[in-house]
């Protein structure tokens, strides 16, 4: 499959505006550290770069997507250990961590190479419609019990549960978990849960807007996740087309 030339247009479009809204939001926090730790903001916004060429990459099946993968989520690891979210902290480093490796065995087993060629992408391949609604469901029940727990740390915490923002956490999690696994099996089918993931992150950040004293990093955060979801929508296109390539090939 050759690049077409909008294609590389749109990556360029979708490259920068991501890339414009990262840096705009570290320059909100800088302004907004109070002689906070500058090393560990210089950090998290070479995190944030890593993590923007990592689903670029992904988007348009270079297994590179998993160097920037892996520096992006060890810098993670950094900040949250820091930052003493330990949580999230677990979670990057025993299961995003080494699903970077796995991501690489997988492709590398597909077909990719570690340039830009055309000819070195993954095999892209695609459910069945059976398999889609199993793991569709797989996704539901994680989000469904995720939502239950939220909710009980909350209550634990003597909190006024917000349920719409609970919701959404739930789904973003549930997404981010199936999305990497689908992505690390080279499945097309990973970019409906990315959309997902996006879509819920975007009404997340705009339900934020107006309600809290940050709510203009709130803003740079609805703009960032906003050219997320372009980006993963625009891998769907371009997982469809070469996923249904592989499948003439066979």
């Amino acid at each position: 499959m050759s690049q077409k030339p909008s294609d590389k247009i749109i990556n360029y479009l979708i490259f920068g505006g991501m890339l414009i809204s990262v840096l705009v939001a570290t320059i909100f926090k800088f302004i907004g550290s109070e002689g906070g730790n500058t090393v560990l903001l210089i950090l998290a916004a070479i995190g944030a770069v890593m993590g923007v060429c990592n689903v670029l990459f992904a988007a348009n099946g270079s297994i590179l997507a998993f160097i920037f993968g892996l520096a992006d989520v060890v810098i993670c690891c950094i900040i949250l250990w820091d930052s003493g979210v330990m949580g999230n902290f677990a979670m990057h480093l025993f299961y995003f961590l080494p699903m970077q490796f796995v991501g690489w065995w997988q492709w590398k087993k597909r077909g990719a190479k570690e340039s830009l060629k055309e000819e070195d992408k993954v095999k892209a391949r695609r459910f069945s419609a059976g398999t889609l609604v199993l793991w569709t469901a797989i996704y539901l029940a994680g989000a469904v019990a995720l939502f239950f727990i939220l909710l009980e740390v909350d209550l634990a915490k003597g909190l006024e549960p917000d349920y719409m923002k609970i919701a959404m956490d739930a789904a973003i999690v549930a997404g981010n978990i199936v999305g990497q696994i689908l992505m690390s099996w080279a499945y097309m089918d990973q970019w409906y849960f990315w959309i997902l993931v996006d879509v819920c992150s975007v009404v997340l950040w705009a339900r934020l807007l107006g309600t809290q004293a940050g709510a203009t990093y709130a803003l740079v955060n609805l703009v960032k996740y906003a050219f997320y979801l372009l980006n993963a929508c625009n891998g769907l296109r371009m997982w469809w087309r070469m996923s249904r390539e592989e499948a003439a090939k066979q």
